[in-house]
């Protein structure tokens, strides 16, 4: 079967259609990941142009994409504003690429985790002509992190202060602080309840229950 030949009119609106798809999908992707992109023209400008992701995300202002680097690194709390600077200032100047976990606060109060990506572009002379990169929102990946610190650093403390030990855990498994609260059983082949607490033997790390003490 021989292929049909598309004409150059058809041929252009396939290859636009392409272009537009994988536009759509890229900018779902970036949606997907709460991530938005950055791009500075000068060490000495004043302001740089950030992606329509980016300015939804943090709710910035901006003028034709345009937004004053001041009114983007007020809101970074003020040690992630010096080390950003820093990082930001040594990409211009040496050409070094950076990745920095940051701390902004929302306009509505809310403190937002965040990595932010910088790196250099150069010219036919290898100088710095321009500085792009991007912004990930990982408030949810650090929070969750921060949670299993916390529930492994409880079971550390249990673990060495104790050879038996008492613990309670959620649905999913996680440590939570104890609330001394009795559990009660009932006695196998009587209607009688007792009171018990889940005692775990340290040595055997298994969660063994003993129901005798």
């Amino acid at each position: 079967m021989a292929a049909r030949k598309l004409s150059q009119g058809q041929a252009q609106t396939r290859e636009a259609r392409r272009r537009w798809h994988e536009e759509r999908s890229l900018r779902c992707a970036i949606r997907l990941a709460r991530m938005g992109y950055w791009e500075s023209q000068s060490a000495a400008a004043t302001d740089f142009w950030i992606s329509p992701e980016l300015a939804d995300f943090y709710e910035f202002e901006t003028v034709d994409g345009f937004i004053p680097v001041a009114t983007v690194r007020e809101r970074y709390l003020p040690e992630s504003r010096k080390v950003l600077e820093a990082h930001y200032a040594a990409c211009w100047a040496e050409g070094q690429p950076y990745a920095v976990r940051t701390r902004l606060r929302s306009p509505d109060g809310s403190l937002l985790d965040c990595v932010v990506h910088g790196e250099s572009e150069f010219d036919a002379r290898g100088q710095v002509r321009r500085v792009s990169g991007i912004v990930r929102d990982v408030t949810e990946e650090t929070s969750a992190l921060r949670r299993l610190t916390e529930s492994e650093q409880r079971l550390a403390d249990f673990v060495s202060t104790a050879s038996d030990w008492c613990w309670e855990s959620d649905a999913a498994h996680r440590l939570l602080p104890w609330t001394k609260k009795p559990v009660f059983i009932c006695q196998p082949n009587t209607n009688k309840a007792t009171t018990v607490s889940k005692i775990v033997r340290a040595s055997l790390v298994r969660g063994l229950i003993d129901g005798t003490r």
